[in-house]
């Protein structure tokens, strides 16, 4: 969102936004992407909502690591290294 001054001010919902519409040039259900935002009611709507319990773990897991490897694909090309020293692997 841009105001009349021209500085651009950054919403909490920007990154979700940006993330969904990345998500779904990669791919990603629309469902996978509302339970990667933690959407209480998104896709699955209805009977299903009720009824549908799968957490959709490993699909989220995926789609956080095509956002995760689109984001390092757009840092490296803008030259920007990702820092080394303070970086922790997670265990799966």
């Amino acid at each position: 969102m841009v105001i009349a001054s021209g500085r651009e001010i950054i919403l909490l919902h920007d990154p979700g936004r940006t993330g969904t519409t990345v998500m779904a040039r990669l791919g990603v259900g629309h469902h996978i992407a509302d339970k990667v935002l933690n959407h209480v009611e998104g896709a699955i709507k209805g009977v299903a909502a009720i009824y549908q319990r799968h957490d959709y773990l490993a699909e989220r897991a995926a789609a956080l690591d095509g956002w995760a490897a689109y984001v390092l694909k757009v840092a490296e090309k803008a030259g920007i290294e990702p820092p080394v020293s303070n970086v922790v692997p997670l265990r799966r």
